[in-house]
């Protein structure tokens, strides 16, 4: 399976746009990649993480949601596993980021596999804050990403998809009336026979097709793999957020009513009950 994975991934770069999209994407990862090694210069501080982030901000801002989540998902990346020597405001820029990140969730404009990196920041300490109300408004506000996500989850690890199949790295060309042919993966508009340049686009669209529905499978059995270790997440978010603060377990009942899996269910209302 890891030969797999590691084959699709590899084609899915052979199908990949070329020209202005591609010097777009490359000066797009070196900034994710300055915000990586942010974690490695801890002398510069919170207000750089600051500073940094507000410029790619404003720079990527017409990039797709999916891929501006990855700025915030390297920020709290970086202060997750950084010592910039003020845990509680550590915390605090890790939480605002990892929910910048979710804005986009709820429509399902970034990848779930984005929106579990992200969920995996978001968290909730009853000790960085004083108000109870405070704390029941910001609980509810992350049950709601985090029950959004374990939905989405579910969904994608029940649906079915179609057995991979093997594709083409570069396409053979028919050849033309006249006997003429062509290398592999050679431009249609070489192709001057107009019947056999429509039969070659055809092919491609077809393969082209295969490696989509290709990467959709591996993707598909990444997003399992990792099911577990979400689950577990989720449910250790809820019985830490729900068993502090305000008492409101009917609305974590109401929050885990369109949760399918009901063994995690049960774990969380035992625990519960254990704290209580």
């Amino acid at each position: 399976m890891r030969t797999f994975i590691a084959y699709v991934i590899l084609l899915s770069a052979t199908f990949s746009a070329v020209g202005a999209s591609q010097v777009t994407n490359s000066a797009f990862t070196a900034d994710v990649v300055r915000i990586e090694r942010t974690r490695f210069k801890t002398e510069e501080g919170l207000i750089a993480l600051r500073n940094q982030m507000d410029e790619l901000d404003q720079k990527w801002l017409s990039m797709d949601a999916n891929s501006r989540a990855e700025l915030f998902v390297k920020a709290a990346e970086a202060l997750r596993s950084s010592n910039f020597g003020n845990a509680r405001e550590q915390y605090e820029e890790e939480q605002a980021y990892a929910l910048r990140g979710l804005k986009n969730a709820v429509t399902d404009d970034i990848s779930l596999e984005r929106e579990m990196k992200l969920l995996s920041h978001l968290r909730i300490d009853m000790a960085t804050t004083d108000d109870p109300r405070s704390y029941a408004q910001e609980r509810t506000l992350k049950s709601n990403f985090w029950i959004h996500g374990w939905r989405r989850l579910e969904r994608e690890a029940s649906a079915v998809y179609p057995t991979p199949e093997p594709v083409l790295v570069n396409v053979i060309p028919p050849a033309e009336r006249d006997g003429t042919r062509h290398p592999a993966g050679v431009s249609p508009e070489a192709i001057k026979d107009p019947q056999a340049r429509r039969q070659y686009e055809g092919a491609i669209r077809e393969n082209n097709d295969k490696a989509q529905l290709n990467l959709d499978f591996a993707k598909h059995k990444l997003i399992l793999s990792s099911k577990e270790g979400f689950t577990k997440g989720a449910e250790r978010f809820f019985v830490e957020a729900y068993s502090k603060g305000p008492q409101n377990i009917p609305e974590l009942n109401s929050l885990l009513a369109g949760i399918q899996d009901k063994e995690a269910k049960k774990r969380i209302e035992q625990a519960l009950m254990q704290r209580y």
